[in-house]
């Protein structure tokens, strides 16, 4: 049995952008490029962190950057 939290922070800030699960781990993807790291997150990352999965700490500022450019749109 699990003992984490949803996320309900970010989970508010996914709904805000009106994202699906796999346009947020594009995103994030698509940052990581840009940064010269890529990666491959898909849908599935991208809902396990709305549960409270923490992500690993290097992908933490793609989420906030992703989440920013979005929402500042």
């Amino acid at each position: 049995m699990s003992d984490r939290s949803p996320n309900t922070s970010l989970q508010g800030l996914h709904r805000e952008a009106c994202w699906s699960l796999r346009q947020f781990a594009q995103q994030v993807n698509r940052l990581a490029t840009e940064r010269g790291t890529p990666t491959t997150y898909s849908g599935q990352a991208a809902h396990a962190w709305l549960k409270g999965h923490i992500p690993h700490e290097e992908t933490r500022p793609l989420l906030v950057e992703a989440l920013a450019r979005r929402l500042d749109e």
